[in-house]
């Protein structure tokens, strides 16, 4: 039998010592019995204090006590009404990679900061074997997925703080990036213009687009009259999960800043018509199979191409082309970024070219032009030109 050491006022709970010689504090709240374990007498009386005094604050002990796997869920669902699918895929890839496995069963309530701390550090420590930035990147992103997540239940209270406070982020250690000189655009350039899809990577080189970007460009995009393209959406790969297979999406760009027009430089703009005539007849020849989605760039049957063989296609030409095999897809942004920079370009211009969101109030008023964007992308095109 439990022995039961004092009668306290009705509603303040009580503590007694079960037959296994533990003790156990007990406290009514919102008509249901909440229950701790404790060591010894003066832990439960600490344990029936704590139940007391989040009664008090009107915390949800009853949302604490699910696991951190339904939390997430519920986080993830909320995340996903405003967030791209995207953004909601690689969190649930996150989750499922690396917090669960080792998180996901503990009560919500029960996760402290030494669990997190030790957990983060497994990550860094398993990965920094191969790739050092990586296994800090992925701890980093995870430690974001879990704050985000910890504040929404705080928020809700279904706890009364977040265990994140206490936690060490590993410090992030990206690998450097040297942005290619104009000689090297030029080279690259030169290659490019043997491959397929020249204009895609024209696209990339003198305008900066992200890859995504590029591969979403549609012919309504494209007024060859004005001599510009404007940004409208971007193809992204949704990772699969289960059963479900990975898929292409065309979706809105980035950030509000991403939908953008911009000049398109005359060698450009040749590349499209080419790719323009070429296209017309393949779509001729494969009528009955052919999905219109209006792409400039796409498959043999009209769909997207998918970003990872684009990515692919980068590193054979960029090989040919005598870059260094540690220049990505991507550090062609970097690279016109520098350019521009070099060419006398404004902070505002520059977040207009690239789709940047700008942050300082200074900048919020002002607005790029279409004109002095056209001014410096042609002396950033005529400096590669004559690096040629």
């Amino acid at each position: 039998m439990a022995t039961r050491k004092r009668r306290r006022d009705k509603g303040s709970g009580s503590v007694y010592e079960l037959p296994t010689g533990k003790w156990q504090a007990a406290l009514e709240i919102d008509g249901r019995m909440r229950r701790r374990n404790a060591v010894d007498r003066k832990a439960a009386e600490l344990a029936l204090a704590g139940l007391i005094s989040l009664r008090d604050k009107g915390i949800d002990i009853g949302g604490g006590s699910q696991c951190l796997r339904l939390w997430l869920q519920t986080w993830l669902a909320q995340v996903a009404r405003d967030a791209k699918p995207k953004t909601v895929a690689d969190y649930r890839q996150q989750i499922e990679s690396y917090i669960l496995p080792v998180l996901g069963e503990m009560r919500l309530d029960a996760i402290r900061a030494t669990h997190i701390q030790s957990f983060l550090n497994t990550i860094v420590d398993g990965i920094r074997a191969n790739t050092a930035y990586r296994g800090t990147r992925t701890a980093r992103l995870c430690a974001l997925r879990l704050t985000q997540a910890f504040d929404l239940a705080v928020a809700r209270k279904v706890l009364l703080d977040s265990p994140m406070a206490g936690v060490l982020l590993p410090k992030d250690k990206p690998a450097p990036i040297t942005p290619l000189t104009e000689a090297q655009v030029a080279a690259f350039l030169r290659v490019a213009l043997t491959h397929p899809l020249a204009g895609l990577w024209h696209a990339y080189a003198l305008l900066g687009v992200r890859r995504g970007e590029g591969l979403g460009l549609r012919w309504a995009d494209v007024d060859f009259e004005a001599g510009t393209i404007t940004i409208t959406q971007q193809v992204q790969t949704i990772p699969g999960t289960g059963e479900t297979k990975s898929h292409n999406l065309i979706s809105s760009p980035k950030s509000a800043a991403g939908t953008r027009t911009l000049p398109a430089p005359a060698v450009l703009l040749t590349l499209l018509r080419t790719a323009r005539t070429v296209q017309l007849a393949v779509r001729i020849k494969r009528a009955d199979t052919w999905k219109d989605n209006d792409l400039v760039f796409c498959a043999r049957d009209g769909q997207p191409l998918w970003p990872r063989s684009v990515a692919d296609e980068w590193y054979a030409l960029r090989d040919a082309a005598g870059l260094p095999n540690t220049t990505k897809l991507h550090h062609l942004r970097h690279t016109l970024a520098t350019l521009l920079d070099e060419s006398g370009a404004s902070e505002a211009l520059k977040a207009g070219i690239l789709g940047h969101e700008t942050r300082t109030v200074t900048l919020r008023y002002t607005h790029a032009r279409l004109a002095a964007m056209r001014t410096v992308l042609e002396t950033v095109a005529e400096k590669v030109a004559q690096a040629a």
